[in-house]
């Protein structure tokens, strides 16, 4: 019982201390060496830089993707890449009727046997002003990923094999 007397007589000078005051706290802060910069004796004396741990801090915001705004969706790429997509139709479309002009048959049976040119085209174009706005849309959302390039691609090829298919059947 004597020992835990002992400490808290002890102890108690150590609780009973003052809060230092703010001046106290900006002598603390200064550097012992002279700085280059002038410092007006308001800027030292202000203790904003002490705050009590009763501030709240600001509100958390939840913000979408960061998106580049200096980049450019519709670049040289992407303008080159749906030409081929819409070249690769038309092509599929021409050689369709050289084939069916010469006696052969459509094997999609989406559009019929015998399709017209006008239904080709009515059907093919807008597939392909799809695709595109997929693209744009995908390189729009991630602009430095390459995903963009996958549905013009697969529709070019398969729209480029069938023209060249088409082309060697007649």
């Amino acid at each position: 019982m004597k020992f835990a007397v002992v400490c808290l007589c002890l102890a108690l000078p150590a609780f009973a201390q003052t809060q230092p005051s703010a001046e106290e706290l900006v002598a603390a802060t200064l550097p012992d060496s002279p700085s280059t910069t002038k410092a007006s004796r308001e800027a030292v004396s202000n203790v904003s830089a002490f705050r009590t741990l009763t501030d709240v801090p600001p509100p958390l915001v939840m913000e979408g993707p960061l998106r580049d705004k200096s980049h450019k969706v519709a670049d040289r790429n992407f303008a080159l890449l749906t030409l081929m997509g819409f070249c690769a139709t038309v092509g599929d479309i021409e050689s369709t009727q050289r084939g069916l002009g010469g006696g052969g048959r459509e094997a999609n049976p989406l559009v019929g046997s015998r399709p017209s040119r006008v239904k080709l085209y009515s059907i093919g174009m807008p597939a392909a002003g799809l695709v595109a706005l997929w693209s744009y849309e995908l390189k729009k959302v991630s602009p430095h990923s390459k995903r963009w390039m996958i549905p013009p691609v697969i529709t070019g090829m398969i729209h480029g094999g069938a023209a060249i298919h088409n082309l060697t059947v007649n």
